[in-house]
């Protein structure tokens, strides 16, 4: 009941509906702007600078989603209309996360479908590489679940929207450079080292960063889920005790 109503909320914004347009929208400009260029790198151009582009917008509207879900709530006094209806904090909290995991679905769908689209107008068929692309997505969903857990730490720890998605994702980058400073200096295992997780959840799944760093794909995902378990469970805790 609780999740059905979340993903109602979810799916009546004109914001889920506009993202996955942006990501088309800007995904047939990148092309266009490709396409109109006769030189020897468009090929390198379109396949690094367009998808990566795209890759990353994605990433950051996900990581947008996942900073208001919670927020919005307590901004628009809603959380009260769920409390009057007899939810408690961990089931809607968990209602929250299954609707970060759907929008994640919506994000990674639309940009699948921009990228067979491009292939199919501008005929670069090798845009779609079902190996390639599931060596992404396996690296998406890994660095989703940590970074997502941080958002909602930071989610309830600050009252604004907006101060929320900016502090939330400063923090991951923050961690990602600190990250690639321990592992680069060999402080600390690259693996599952806590530091070297947002380092290397963000690089997993490429299958040329997994060759030159000997990455274990076991070990980057069971660290990343140990890691955002307790993070998830510090963002429980805050939610919990957060004043209404």
């Amino acid at each position: 009941m609780l999740i059905k109503l979340e993903l109602q909320k979810f799916f009546k914004k004109p914001s889920t509906w506009v993202m996955p347009l942006v990501i088309l929208a800007l995904g047939l400009l990148l092309a266009l702007a490709n396409a109109l260029d006769q030189s020897e790198t468009i090929k390198t151009l379109v396949n690094q600078e367009f998808t990566g582009t795209l890759a990353l917008v994605t990433d950051l509207m996900l990581l947008g989603v996942a900073g208001r879900v919670i927020t919005s709530e307590f901004t628009f006094g809603t959380m009260k209309m769920l409390f009057a209806q007899r939810f408690t904090r961990r089931q809607i909290f968990m209602a929250k996360l299954v609707t970060v995991a759907v929008a994640f679905v919506l994000l990674q769908a639309a940009l699948f479908i921009t990228m067979v689209l491009i292939s199919l107008l501008f005929g670069h068929a090798w845009l779609v590489d079902l190996g390639s692309f599931a060596g992404y997505l396996f690296g998406s969903v890994i660095s989703s679940i940590l970074f997502v857990s941080v958002m909602f730490v930071v989610a309830n720890l600050i009252r604004n929207d907006l101060l929320v998605v900016v502090i939330g994702i400063l923090l991951i980058l923050m961690l990602e450079v600190i990250g690639a400073v321990v592992v680069g200096h060999g402080i600390l295992p690259l693996d599952y080292s806590p530091l070297g997780a947002f380092y290397v959840s963000a690089m997993a799944g490429l299958p040329s960063v997994m060759a030159e760093y000997q990455m274990n794909g076991f070990l980057v995902g069971l660290a990343t889920i140990i890691y955002s378990g307790i993070l998830y469970g510090v963002a429980l805790m805050l939610f919990k005790r957060r004043e209404v």
